[in-house]
């Protein structure tokens, strides 16, 4: 009997474990098909929450502490490079204005050179047109001197050969200078 009892209750406690085991593998299945029947977050949201409370605490920790230097540095150099582009800008406006100044002055040199210029031209061509008249007044004196064959002219007689430079635009005349 004792034998009977004893695997009676071994083959009990086989059920029992067998039991025990497909009790389990229901729990596992059932815990299985809750997690996949469930939504992912909504076992774990009070952990997301705290998690992105935390990286937002961090992240605004860090921008406070790495980044407002940085930016303030920044704008000190947007302020620096404002002051020395204004600088820049007033120098080339000075610079242009002398430039302008300068052109105004060469241009004015330029029209005063121009007219000079036209002066001089006129005084050439005059001069040319005068060249003119007295190579024809030494060509006329030239042939009088010629045909009076080195006799004195005479200024009163009409008939002498001097009297041919009027043609010229001579005109002549006496007065008691040398007496």
């Amino acid at each position: 009997m004792d034998e009977i009892d004893f695997k009676e209750k071994r083959q009990q406690a086989e059920l029992e474990k067998i039991e025990a085991e497909k009790y389990k593998l229901d729990l596992e299945s059932r815990e299985i098909q809750n997690r996949l029947d469930s939504s992912w977050w909504s076992q774990h949201i009070a952990q997301y929450v705290i998690a992105i409370a935390i990286t937002s605490a961090l992240l605004f920790g860090w921008a406070i502490v790495y980044l407002e230097p940085i930016l303030r540095r920044e704008g000190t150099i947007n302020q620096l490079e404002t002051k020395i582009v204004t600088a820049e800008n007033k120098k080339l406006d000075h610079d242009k204005r002398e430039l302008q100044i300068e052109a105004g002055k060469l241009e004015l040199d330029k029209q005063r050179l121009e007219t000079e210029r036209d002066t001089l031209r006129k005084q050439t061509a005059f001069l040319e047109l005068e060249t003119k008249r007295l190579d024809q007044t030494i060509a006329g004196l030239k042939i009088i001197v010629d045909r009076n064959d080195d006799r004195y002219f005479s200024i009163l007689n009409s008939g002498d050969s001097i009297d041919g430079l009027r043609q010229f635009g001579w005109t002549w005349g006496s007065d008691n200078y040398y007496s």
